[in-house]
């Protein structure tokens, strides 16, 4: 429920993270998006086209801006909008040296981006594999969705603080 104080412009509402708010004629903001600035657009990259559906649904349903959903071939060279995304995610099921060799590519493609291996390769090696070839991150199948959320955000968050693009909000009188 949302309300406006008539003496004061004041918004009291009751909202979740994830709420679906209407601003200005545009839908599917968040409140975060609404009072932090743009959503996150997250390019997602995979090997397995279920799965890539699946999470497209899931970083949406967390209001994140999914600019794209790139199957992953043979080859490490994959195919980036004109417009680079704030987030890329790749998301490998067993090609544990193609997920890097794709992180390589996109890394020297773009060094702004934050880049986040999804990978069910366990191992301390392919961990380390992924982020000595670029990634900001390296997230081990199976995981909480909330959690994959959170750490987007930490991410981009630390990305844009090192860049001295900080934003700073203030609310009230």
């Amino acid at each position: 429920m949302l309300g406006l104080h008539p003496s004061k412009t004041c918004v009291k509402c009751r909202l979740t993270h994830a709420t679906r708010i209407e601003s200005g004629g545009q839908q599917d903001h968040t409140f975060a998006s609404m009072f932090f600035g743009e959503r996150i657009k997250v390019l997602v990259i995979g090997d397995d086209p279920a799965s890539l559906a699946d999470l497209e649904v899931r970083l949406s349903r967390e209001g994140f801006e999914v600019t794209g959903i790139v199957y992953a071939g043979e080859d490490s060279q994959v195919a980036v909008p004109s417009q680079w995304p704030d987030v890329i995610l790749i998301y490998l099921r067993q090609e544990a040296l193609r997920g890097v060799a794709v992180c390589e590519w996109l890394r020297a493609a773009n060094p702004e981006p934050t880049i986040i291996i999804i990978s069910d390769r366990a191992s301390e090696e392919d961990e380390i594999w992924g982020l000595d070839a670029g990634a900001d991150d390296y997230i081990i199948k199976p995981f909480y969705p909330k959690i994959l959320s959170a750490r987007i955000k930490a991410n981009v968050r630390g990305r844009r603080d090192a860049a001295g693009k900080q934003q700073i909000v203030e609310a009230g009188d």
